[in-house]
């Protein structure tokens, strides 16, 4: 039990030797999930995108090669920022992106300047969804489109590491419910094990 909680410790917030092998995993784990991540948003030149929890950056770094665009984000984890400053350098010299370290709840966000937001296996670890919904769409500007990856409930419930204190075990009709409570139009559609949902500003 001892090795299964530091497993989804590391998951909430990957650190050290352990967080940096953990990566690695995560990295091939969400390829797939990415790949079509990067196709709903579908990046259109003058695009301003926010990512929450960018991980090792691979999102971040497609959409900012798919179009003239510009693409922000923040982490939790300073070995996933570390990986993304890394992958997105050419970027972020050319200033289209800017990845940032730090909560997202606690940080400080342009209001109504993204057009497009996402987040990948982010919302487990929001204890109060309300909150960090409120605080994106304070950043959005009217008309905007967030999106949300997220694993099914039953995959979470199943998993040997994730069924622990530290994830919030959220389906997707209490998410879209607290998405449409703070203004929220929804979507959503499920992708193989898990659910993207869409949502309108």
């Amino acid at each position: 039990m001892k090795m299964k909680s530091k497993i989804a410790d590391q998951l909430r917030q990957p650190t050290g030797f352990l967080g940096k092998l953990l990566s690695k995993f995560l990295k091939w784990m969400n390829k797939r999930i990415y790949l079509q991540m990067v196709d709903e948003v579908n990046a259109q030149d003058g695009d301003k995108i926010f990512e929450i929890g960018y991980g090792h950056g691979i999102g971040v770094y497609r959409l900012a090669n798919s179009a003239n665009c510009f693409v922000g984000g923040i982490d939790y984890s300073k070995v996933m920022y570390e990986d993304a400053i890394k992958l997105n350098t050419k970027h972020i010299v050319n200033q289209k992106v800017e990845l940032s370290y730090g909560d997202f709840l606690e940080s400080r966000v342009l209001p109504q300047f993204y057009n497009k937001v996402f987040c990948v296996n982010v919302i487990y670890f929001w204890d109060d969804l309300k909150a960090p919904f409120l605080k994106v769409k304070e950043c959005m500007v009217e008309g905007g489109f967030f999106w949300i990856y997220m694993d099914s409930k039953e995959e979470i419930e199943n998993s040997r590491f994730t069924n622990d204190k530290n994830f919030n075990l959220y389906d997707v009709k209490f998410v879209t419910q607290n998405l449409k409570e703070v203004g929220f139009t929804v979507s959503h559609y499920d992708f193989g094990r898990g659910h993207i949902i869409k949502s309108l500003a």
